[in-house]
């Protein structure tokens, strides 16, 4: 699309966007994710609904609110292909195994040591999204490294520490949200825009 990852950088760091860190906690089912940007990018998964929520802590007012379900571009269900790649990574320290999910616009490499940061894949049986569901299913083990590569662009997240102990259970409160159709004049399948209420 002639834009370099270094362009994509500097963009982000102007913007205040760009982040290096992503704090996850994981509780019963529950995940959240923090990033390190300015208005602290934060993604909220509830497993009562199977509804991830998609918003910034100190930025604009708008949340994306998901179905967490692998949908193709026109609302139907996109079932991943998913093979095992025969080979292993070294990520802090443990060896890992990588389950492959691709789809037609792209593919997630999920790195994993079925020794660390084990789950009961249980939990997230209905999170079909990202083929979150299928990978656990198959490694018991949460993920220590993903990789995502989507219509030429390639994200990667790779585990720095892991820690069992107690989180704080506002990681998990999904702000009041309120309607407001003028946010959807584009749709998306499975994806509902709304304002956080200030």
């Amino acid at each position: 699309m002639g834009i370099t990852k270094e362009m994509l950088r500097e963009k982000m760091n102007t913007d205040g966007s760009w982040f290096d860190t992503l704090w996850v906690f994981y509780r019963a089912g529950n995940y959240s994710q923090i990033g390190s940007d300015a208005a602290e990018t934060t993604k909220i998964y509830d497993p009562s609904s199977n509804t991830i929520y998609s918003y910034q802590v100190s930025g604009k007012d708008i949340c994306s609110v998901q179905q967490a379900l692998d949908l193709d571009l026109k609302g139907g269900a996109d079932k991943p292909a998913v093979s095992v790649v025969d080979s292993t990574v070294t990520i802090m320290g443990f060896p890992c195994k990588i389950i492959r999910l691709k789809w037609g616009l792209g593919q997630y490499d999920y790195y994993y040591n079925d020794t660390q940061a084990k789950v009961d894949p249980t939990l997230f049986a209905k999170h079909t999204s990202e083929g979150l569901s299928e990978f656990l299913k198959l490694s018991g083990s949460l993920p220590l490294q993903i990789v995502k590569s989507v219509m030429g662009m390639e994200v990667i997240h790779t585990a720095v520490l892991i820690k069992q102990g107690k989180v704080n259970p506002d990681v998990f409160e999904v702000p009041e949200l309120v309607e407001d159709n003028s946010l959807n004049s584009i749709t998306l399948p499975g994806i509902t825009m709304m304002r956080i209420k200030r």
